[in-house]
């Protein structure tokens, strides 16, 4: 889920459609890609984990999920309406509590939830060569007709249900049969299998946007892509041979699912965060160059007084040695407080471009 905020806040610049990225040095351009080209694998790796372990339907676990998906929907609603941005009204309460202001990651993997038990009795019931049989054909559908071709809706790029079952059957799939095979391989080629993709994807990706635009850019990087899938499963094949056991991961984990239902209501982000970081970056830029502005006239007022006392003294070489040496140290001065202020002002120019 980490690597899903990671992944929004790259697109949160607006790239790679335009704006402030476009303009800077394609080192930036390589930078941002590859960072969403080791993010763009997040939903995937979620779902093939759930496969992995099995979801495990419960009343109890349904209305937690529930229960975290209104409450931070009322939340920002509330907000949003003691701040002004929005009036409070039944249509707002209802949109709340039919999950219709968390995004479409949460009706796609409660409709797994649901279904699980289904798929969980295939998983147990069928062999291993009826179930590789399907996976082949399920994945030839999404990757050739949906993802190429273009003529099976129901996949939606890897935004739906289907897709989910299809990530969630391979998972089972390879835990079942496919781990005594895959123990011969060691960890560091799941991991160089990972890392490999994202950098075929940059290579890909740059000459999609560079040679035809953005528009088959953002064709080439979904969730259906057979190159994503192959990423999210190394990722996992990986991460099984690792024994990790920390708080604060899972800390962060919970977390993070808040932050993405936070992030996904449609007026947290125009309403909330546009004022905030808008608004305020204006004005900080106006605060930054005053003080610029006051700073450097001190500094001529301190020099020109500095270069006077210096010169009434009775010791006139060594006075021009130390004026020398006042007007270098004001100069390194001038020189570091220029390239402060173009750093803030470079930060400052993101963070608007966020909004």
């Amino acid at each position: 889920m980490f690597m899903v905020l990671l992944l929004h806040a790259v697109q949160s610049f607006q790239w790679p459609r335009g704006g402030f990225l476009m303009s800077q040095p394609l080192v930036v351009h390589l930078g941002f890609s590859f960072v969403e080209m080791i993010s763009i694998v997040a939903v995937n790796v979620f779902v093939l984990i759930s496969g992995w372990f099995g979801i495990r339907p419960t009343m109890r676990g349904l209305g937690k999920f529930l229960y975290q998906c209104v409450f931070c929907s009322l939340v920002v609603d509330a907000v949003l309406w003691l701040v002004g941005a929005e009036k409070l009204s039944f249509s707002m309460l209802f949109e709340a509590f039919t999950l219709q202001q968390t995004g479409w990651f949460v009706p796609s993997y409660l409709l797994l939830f649901l279904l699980s038990p289904v798929l969980n009795a295939y998983v147990e019931a069928a062999d291993e060569q009826t179930q590789r049989r399907v996976l082949i054909s399920l994945f030839v559908a999404q990757s050739v007709g949906a993802f190429v071709l273009k003529i099976f809706a129901d996949f939606n790029y890897g935004y739906s249900l289907l897709s989910f079952a299809c990530l969630y059957l391979l998972a089972q799939y390879v835990r079942r049969f496919q781990l005594p095979r895959l123990a011969r391989l060691r960890s560091s080629f799941f991991l160089l299998i990972f890392f490999g993709v994202a950098l075929l994807h940059v290579l890909i990706g740059s000459i999609a946007l560079f040679g035809f635009g953005s528009k088959l850019f953002q064709q080439i990087m979904l969730y259906s892509s057979p190159l994503v899938v192959l990423q999210a499963l190394a990722l996992l094949l990986y991460f099984t041979r690792q024994t990790l056991s920390s708080t604060l991961v899972n800390r962060i984990a919970a977390g993070s699912f808040a932050v993405y239902l936070t992030r996904q209501h449609p007026g947290a982000r125009p309403s909330l965060l546009g004022q905030v970081l808008h608004g305020g970056g204006a004005q900080a830029r106006h605060a930054l160059f005053d003080a610029l502005r006051q700073a450097r006239h001190h500094q001529g007022e301190g020099g020109q007084h500095c270069e006077r006392q210096v010169g009434d003294g009775p010791d006139r070489r060594g006075a021009r040695r130390l004026g020398g040496q006042r007007r270098g140290h004001r100069d390194a001065r001038k020189v570091r407080s220029s390239l402060r202020c173009r750093a803030n002002i470079s930060a400052l120019s993101a963070s608007s471009a966020w909004s």
